[in-house]
Parts: structure tokens; C-alpha cells; sequence
């Protein structure tokens, strides 16, 4: 990724790259951005709850997880956002700066499960 990319000009998911380290199988990358879902779906929120009460550690180590686990999957707009908004929580935290990335974040990660949704949606017995 070059540091011109934004989230929003990135895949949303790059399938060949999740499988390019080793998650081949179709139904093994189904299970994968399942968890992911079940794990993250809501962690714009979390995150935001964690600025809300001051918990600037906790909310860049959730962002900064997610920055692993979107790269691991393909998940380049999340991954790009979440690497932005953990970026934007170092050291002395700007706010504003902050909320932005947030939001950004959020927006990516929406179009994320919305793809995971619609491509991999869970099994269900009926």
C-alpha cells in the first residue's frame, strides 16, 4: 500500500492475499471473516465508547489489533483505517483528529461485514 492509498480506494477485500498466506480453502476463509464478524462487527462502537471515557490505551490496542487481522484477511479498507485511527492515538491524542479517523473507520468497516454478508454469510440450519 502506498501512503497515497486511502481506505476508501482500496478493495474492500483482496481474497488473493488472504489466500496468498495460506487460508486456501473456501470454507476455512468463510470461518475466518466469520469470526472476524462475530469478534469485530461492532468495534467502531467500542471503540468510540473507549474515547468517550477517556480509555485512549484501550481503544488503540482494539485498533491496533484489528490492523493485524484485517491484513491477515485481505480486508484492506479496514485495515488502512484501522492503521490510521491507531496512528492517530499515539502519543499526545488529538480528538478531532481522532473522531475523523473514527469515522472513517467505521464506514470501512460497514462495507466490510456488509461484503462478508453477502459473500460468506453463515450457514444455518433450518
Amino acid at each position: 500500500m502506498s501512503t497515497s492509498d486511502t481506505p476508501q480506494s482500496l478493495a474492500v477485500v483482496d481474497v488473493e492475499k488472504a489466500r496468498a498466506i495460506g487460508i486456501e480453502a473456501d470454507d476455512f476463509l468463510r470461518e475466518m471473516f466469520n469470526g472476524f464478524r462475530h469478534h469485530y462487527a461492532d468495534a467502531a462502537v467500542s471503540i468510540r465508547a473507549h474515547l468517550d471515557n477517556g480509555e485512549h490505551k484501550d481503544a488503540k490496542m482494539l485498533a491496533h489489533s484489528i490492523v493485524g487481522i484485517a491484513g491477515t484477511l485481505g480486508a484492506e479498507q479496514v485495515c488502512a483505517a484501522a492503521r490510521a485511527l491507531d496512528r492517530s492515538l499515539t502519543g499526545d491524542v488529538d480528538v478531532d483528529g481522532a473522531e475523523r479517523a473514527l469515522d472513517d473507520f467505521g464506514a470501512s468497516l460497514s462495507r466490510l461485514i456488509a461484503y462478508i454478508d453477502e459473500h460468506y454469510p453463515t450457514h444455518t440450519v433450518v
